[in-house]
This record gives structure tokens, C-alpha cells and sequence, in this order.
């Protein structure tokens, strides 16, 4: 239906290089439907994602018989590659950091929570209170759970032989 190419012709439906961006109607040489020319506007990276949902809901009365996607992901990686197809592609949003997500927490984890430790602080996976993401009464790590605790033998949490481990996985 659409062609993807620089310069490429319009087809059922009109080429996409550029699209990104783009005002809406407004690809040289193809006959537009009134619905889609009196949505003013450019075709950004939110606006692709609801037309993309489900064209028809959008913007009704447009000539496009795509149903959508329905799943976020997929309608995200079309519009990342939409998003190549340009000599300047637009730069990527900016994520929000939420504060249930904080880059890094106390204990010197990261966003993943692996264990990274820093120079205030000699615990990785534990502390020397009862630490109920991964450490014991002695600092030890016990395992963890998915949001922060060190496991011995993941990586970045503690283990024999990292800086900071001691010879029995456990965390100094």
C-alpha cells in the first residue's frame, strides 16, 4: 500500500519517507480523503500512535482499511522505524523518571537494581540491618528479589572475587 523510499511513489496509500513530522495530507501527488485533510496538523510521534491503534477510529471517514495495531509494543516499533525514514530523523521524546523508578536508590543500586555499591557504602547486596531486599543480619546476599537485591553470581550484584565480595558470595 505504501512505499517507504526516498523519493518513492504513492501507491494506495501515500510513501511514508519523512512521515515523521510531517504535516498531515500533505505528500505531493496523492489525492487525499476530505477526513484526512480536514485533520490538520503533524503526524507526530503520539499522533502516529493513535492513528495507528485503529485508523478508521481516529479518523473516520479515512480510506485506510488497516484495522491497527493493537499492541503497544508493535505500534512503537513501526513508528521507530518510521521515525529512519529520513534524512533528520525527530529526536526520540524524553522519558519521564517516575519516583517509583528512581535511577538510583540508597544502597547504591541502579534503575535495574542491580547492587553497584560506591565509596559511601561497603554494602552491595545487604546491609548490616535486616535488609529485606537481599541481605541478611550480616550483609550476606540471600538472593534478592526482582526490584533490588544482590544475587551471588549476577551481574553487578556480589560474588567471589568482586571487589568488595568476599570468598563465600556474600557481600561486604
Amino acid at each position: 500500500c505504501h512505499t517507504f523510499d526516498k523519493g518513492g511513489q504513492n501507491r494506495v496509500g501515500p510513501n511514508l519517507w519523512g512521515v515523521v513530522g510531517r504535516e498531515r495530507a500533505s505528500e505531493q501527488g496523492f489525492n487525499y480523503t476530505a477526513a484526512m485533510k480536514s485533520h490538520p496538523g503533524k503526524w507526530t510521534f503520539e499522533e502516529l500512535d493513535k492513528f495507528l491503534t485503529n485508523p478508521r477510529q481516529d479518523i473516520p471517514g479515512t480510506a485506510m482499511t488497516f484495522a491497527g495495531i493493537q499492541r503497544d509494543n508493535q505500534r512503537a516499533d513501526v513508528i521507530a522505524y518510521l521515525r529512519t525514514l529520513s534524512d533528520n530523523p525527530v529526536p526520540l521524546p524524553k522519558v519521564a523518571q517516575s519516583p517509583e523508578n528512581p535511577k538510583s536508590d540508597a544502597k547504591g543500586g541502579d534503575a535495574n537494581g542491580d547492587a553497584k555499591g560506591d565509596s559511601n557504602s561497603d554494602a552491595k547486596g545487604g546491609d548490616t540491618k535486616n535488609d529485606t531486599k537481599g541481605g541478611d543480619t550480616k550483609g550476606a546476599a540471600k538472593g534478592g528479589d526482582t526490584k533490588g537485591g544482590a544475587k551471588a553470581g549476577d551481574k553487578g550484584g556480589a560474588k567471589a572475587g568482586d571487589k568488595g565480595g568476599d570468598t563465600k558470595g556474600g557481600a561486604k
